[in-house]
């Protein structure tokens, strides 16, 4: 009997250790923690986009995970974790999207439902921006849904040590 490799991120494993993951310099409550949350997700995908953009070999599964776990310490933070949870038939959709024909385009969109989840509280805008998220590790960095589970849990294993 052949063991099916499964093909779907586990978003609530990877909410437990984000949510493990200490923050430290951080403030530990209200606004103050909402903005600094929200920050360090936009300086994040900055970095990965930027070095995306430079395209000079780089692997760029490290600044994706670092993505990742900054996109949900702020679902546990505003407890939008039922939000963020992607089916394999999401999943399935969002690797049939097509390719980004300019990904700068991409990253003022997300920009844009970011700034519209913080200043309005909106959830639907940030799932709609952890959607293009998800996608674009997907398809435009051709990243399965496998290694960026694995890559994620490691990368932030890594972090307790440190």
């Amino acid at each position: 009997m052949k063991v099916e490799e499964k093909n779907y991120l586990d978003v609530k494993k990877m909410l437990d250790a984000a949510r493990l993951q200490r923050t430290t310099g951080q403030p530990s409550f209200g606004q103050q923690r909402d903005t600094a949350l929200f920050f360090e997700l936009n300086v994040r995908l900055a970095e990965l986009l930027g070095n995306f953009n430079r395209k000079k070999g780089i692997d760029f599964m490290d600044d994706f995970c670092l993505s990742a776990a900054a996109f949900l310490k702020i679902a546990n933070e505003k407890k939008w974790t039922y939000l963020v949870l992607l089916t394999d038939k999401k999943i399935s959709i969002l690797e049939q999207k097509d390719k980004s024909k300019f990904i700068a385009q991409d990253y003022l969109i997300l920009q844009k439902m970011l700034n519209k989840s913080y200043f309005e509280r909106n959830a639907p805008a940030f799932v709609h921006a952890w959607h293009i998220f998800i996608k674009l590790g997907l398809v435009d960095f051709k990243f399965s849904a496998t290694e960026i589970e694995n890559a994620f849990l490691k990368k932030l294993m890594e972090g307790k040590k440190n």
